[in-house]
């Protein structure tokens, strides 16, 4: 039976070389973003370069309902989760509002809780699986001009909120993409090659 990877948030960076990577290794993809023509545009490349069935669904990240349902649906199928959405606002507090401001913390903190929840669980029945956060630069270097973010990667960078929902799946792993500057793919997807040589999935 074929491996599923399921990207949450994908763009044209990070978000499509990791599962263009899977996708080398013979997983099946399923790409999400809110932009479906764009993310569409990413599945069928992937799946021309690499010939792996690519499949693009929209699925907005700040969309706590959205996200409990996509997670219900697909989670029982998935092997590997890239979550890699990230809500950023105006750097600028004064130009910001409240609204946007607890959009960008349901997408950095919230949505990636209810992910890990859920597909933890689905997990737990096969006894394997690895869920990847992107993230990790901004939690040890926070930026103003990426406020909600680097709370965002403070939060997911931390372990304590992972073993107690990972402890039970075994040999299930979480790890963190790390990102910074301009060469975030190559520096991540240079880290992806020794990850897959020694995860389990």
């Amino acid at each position: 039976m074929r491996k599923l990877f399921i990207g949450i948030g994908v763009g044209p960076g990070l978000g499509a070389s990791t599962a263009e990577r899977f996708a080398q290794e013979g997983f099946d993809i399923l790409l999400t973003a809110r932009n479906k023509n764009r993310v569409l545009e990413l599945a069928d490349a992937i799946a021309e370069k690499t010939g792996v069935k690519a499949t693009a669904l929209d699925l907005d990240a700040s969309n706590l309902k959205a996200i409990a349902e996509f997670t219900e649906k697909h989670a029982s199928s998935a092997d590997v989760v890239h979550f890699n959405a990230a809500g950023m606002s105006s750097p600028v507090l004064r130009d910001t509002s409240v609204e946007f401001l607890e959009n960008d913390l349901r997408v950095n903190i919230t949505s990636p809780l209810v992910i890990i929840k859920g597909f933890t669980s689905h997990l737990a029945k096969k006894g394997k699986g690895t869920i990847l956060l992107t993230g990790g630069a901004l939690a040890m270097y926070p930026s103003a001009d990426y406020l909600t973010v680097s709370i965002g990667e403070a939060f997911i960078s931390q372990p304590s909120p992972w073993l107690n929902l990972s402890a039970q799946v075994l040999p299930m792993r979480s790890r963190l993409l790390m990102s910074s500057g301009i060469s975030t793919g190559n520096l991540a997807i240079s880290g992806l090659g020794s990850l897959l040589q020694n995860e389990i999935f």
